[in-house]
């Protein structure tokens, strides 16, 4: 199998976890409630900052897709993004993720599937509430000889301005390289390259993070040879530096493929990037990379992953820090008797433990895939993880969605979402998790209600 199509099973199959069990404090949760007005779809992409203050976005519904705002714990009215049918106009819109810097200031950023199968990138911005149309991302017109584009990532800061990314394709030479495009006053720049990547090298950004205006990691792939190698590249002050291969990944892919898919700064200076590569016997293992002080360091497997990946496909989905040098991990492996499981792995001051099975994870799957594991923390050592888990073996069986805390660096039991099943019917999941600092976590996700369509819900720690 081509490293594409092994990466694609690592990011999108259904997965699940093993056996080694911790002994926690187990954390006690409200009642989940719905999020009004997103009905009859997935909670597609939640951003908060700070508890009771977040803005949603759903699935989007081939042309249209729709925002909804809280407000000191009310949810508003949900409203279609400005100018998207428009700018869709016979197509297919494909996704849209949300960002938000403060409460009312926000930025919505994806993709649609043009009437010849082009592909485009959009972005629209909220400035004091008030939403801005959805145009297409400035400057990629010109960029995107190849007629195809996306746009992966988009990230606010408190500080103000925003900043999203993506690829797109180019004609001649064929390949494609990835972007940046940054915004101000919900004013949107020209799209660039990101540095030090050339376009023949079939290059994807796949992950950005923004810590304050101006300060920013990206994260993804690019052609090395024959291979795929994973990068790193930072904005410093407003100015974007070149890309780089992860150090010392080369020497963990021995079969010579890697990629970053995740990446999240504590500080301007200090960052955590993980993602997959493909080690012996065309196995995909996990691995992590820090930044301190503004330098990137080696990248490591994961510890422990490799022995619980007996299946040899692993990967990361999610990372959480909340100072540097203290980060948790979360996501899933295949064990030896081939299902999918799901694991954490924390850091604490500057070096990694070892990756465990979240505890009572593996009782719950019966159906032997975990299928998402989300992660947040507060504090270091206090974590949340969330996900889905199937109830009963086969493809087409249902989900329930899961929580499992940490507390004061001890992973307690997960647990099904303490009393989704009154609401739930079908299947249901958890998304999102949401940590402030030293606040309660809140976790985000959906279920199929009892007129079988799916509605978003939001439910917290006491």
């Amino acid at each position: 199998m081509s490293w594409q199509g092994v990466a694609a099973v690592a990011a999108g199959a259904m997965w699940s976890v093993s056996s080694l069990a911790v002994a926690g404090a187990a954390s006690t949760w409200g009642k989940p409630k719905e999020i009004p007005g997103l009905h009859d779809a997935f909670a597609n992409s939640i951003s908060c900052v700070s508890p009771g203050d977040c803005a949603a976005t759903d699935e989007p519904d081939s042309r249209h897709a729709t925002v909804v705002s809280e407000n000191r714990g009310h949810w508003g009215k949900v409203t279609e993004v400005p100018g998207l049918t428009a700018l869709v106009k016979g197509g297919t819109l494909l996704k849209i993720d949300i960002s938000c810097g403060t409460l009312g200031n926000c930025a919505v950023g994806g993709a649609w599937l043009g009437t010849r199968d082009h592909g485009f990138a959009f972005v629209a911005s909220e400035t004091n509430g008030k939403w801005g149309k959805a145009i297409r991302v400035p400057g990629l017109d010109a960029l995107n000889t190849g007629k195809d584009e996306d746009l992966t990532s988009i990230s606010c800061t408190a500080g103000g301005g925003c900043v999203a990314g993506g690829s797109y394709e180019v004609a001649s030479p064929r390949g494609a390289d990835a972007f940046v495009v940054s915004e101000r006053n919900g004013h949107w720049g020209r799209a660039i390259p990101v540095p030090g990547l050339k376009a023949s090298g079939f290059a994807r950004l796949r992950t950005l993070t923004c810590i304050s205006p101006g300060n920013c990691s990206a994260g993804g792939n690019f052609r090395v040879g024959t291979n795929q190698a994973g990068f790193v590249v930072s904005e410093k002050n407003g100015r974007w530096g070149k890309a780089i291969e992860v150090p010392g990944l080369g020497a963990l892919s021995v079969g010579g493929d890697s990629e970053v898919d995740q990446v999240t700064c504590p500080s301007t200076v200090s960052c955590v990037a993980g993602g997959i590569y493909s080690g012996n016997h065309d196995d995909i293992e996990a691995f992590v990379v820090s930044e301190k002080n503004g330098t990137w360091g080696k990248a490591i497997a994961v510890p422990a992953l490799k022995t619980l990946n007996a299946g040899g496909i692993a990967d990361i989905e999610s990372i959480s820090c909340p100072a540097p040098g203290d980060c948790a991990v979360g996501g899933t492996y295949k064990d030896a008797r081939f299902e999918f499981q799901g694991y954490v792995a924390s850091e604490k001051n500057g070096i990694w433990g070892k990756a465990i099975e979240i505890p009572n994870l593996g009782r719950l799957n019966v159906g032997g895939n975990v299928d998402i594991v989300q992660v947040g923390c507060r504090t270091a050592g206090n974590c949340v993880a969330g996900g889905d888990y199937l109830t009963a073996p086969g493809e087409d069986s249902d989900t329930n969605a899961f929580v499992a805390s940490e507390s004061k660096g001890r992973w307690g039991k997960a647990t099904q979402v303490p009393g989704l099943s009154t609401l739930n019917i079908g299947s249901a999941s958890v998304n999102v998790i949401s940590c402030p600092r030293s606040r309660p976590c809140t976790a985000f996700g959906s279920y199929e209600n009892h007129s079988r369509r799916f509605s978003a819900f939001e439910v917290s720690q006491k």
